[in-house]
């Protein structure tokens, strides 16, 4: 992680009052030991903000998400909520939309986005210690234990919608030089990438905030062959969200055909 990250949280109260330090190897948050440890003494923290931040930005994109099983909602719906019928169709998209959390953590972000009315969501984390605790505070929504590397517990096209708050972060913390990565992580980001692109149902969307900066992120979401050749055939594209925090950008990945 960047010297922003650990200047956002050089240290973070849970809600049992425990202080958690972050390692002064950022490589440590590379690895499930440092995690399953910290799991064990935290209760909730949220990188990169929390969804009721991140509302705005998210809601005009998951309602817009438009998949061969979910309903077909246009801007005009989306604006104009002040209609019950306008209403009731938002509020069944929500209810349709298929959501995968990668690396959930002790987030708040599944359960305020479960409240807030998408109740299709799967939590997962590859620490068993966060999802037995979350599996206990919040027993309405689903949480799974499973490696971002290999989600072999999902069929293809699973998914609408594949959200990252900071996961490939923790990923990338040995990357060396950002503008040409160590080959080890960029293996392991194609990993992941080509991952959720199998999940993903066609014209599904995978949305990633992240500490990164665009311009050295999108080496690792669009990965190149040697010859220069795009190995996804998603689109990529961004917007900066200065109002949190110190800014952080928010991706909105779409696999084909777009819409």
């Amino acid at each position: 992680m960047s010297s922003q990250q650990q200047q956002v949280s050089n240290t973070n109260n849970n809600n049992n009052n425990n202080i958690i330090t972050e390692p002064e190897d950022t490589n440590e948050y590379k690895f499930k030991h440092y995690w399953d440890s910290r799991f064990e003494k935290e209760e909730q923290y949220d990188w990169l903000g929390t969804y009721s931040q991140w509302k705005q930005y998210l809601t005009p994109i998951l309602l817009s998400t438009n998949t061969t099983t979910t309903t077909i909602i246009n801007n005009n719906t989306i604006n104009n909520n002040t209609t019950d019928d306008n209403n009731n169709t938002i509020n069944e998209k929500k209810k349709e939309l298929k959501i995968l959390i990668i690396g959930c953590g002790n987030s708040t972000l599944g359960q305020d986005m479960y409240m807030d009315g998408y109740t299709n969501i799967i939590n997962m984390d590859y620490s068993s210690k966060v999802i037995e605790k979350m599996k206990l505070k919040y027993p309405n929504m689903e949480w799974i234990e499973m490696d971002m590397l290999d989600m072999k517990g999902f069929e293809n096209e699973t998914f609408d919608i594949v959200l990252d708050k900071g996961t490939m972060d923790a990923l990338v913390v040995d990357a060396g030089d950002p503008w040409d990565p160590e080959q080890h992580v960029r293996y392991e980001t194609l990993k992941m990438c080509k991952e959720i692109y199998r999940i993903l149902k066609p014209s599904g969307r995978f949305l990633q905030i992240t500490f990164s900066q665009p311009h050295f992120r999108k080496i690792f979401l669009n990965p190149q062959t040697e010859d220069n050749q795009n190995v996804l055939d998603w689109s990529i594209k961004h917007v900066y969200v200065e109002e949190i925090g110190f800014g952080y950008p928010l991706f909105n990945i779409q696999k084909p055909p777009f819409n």
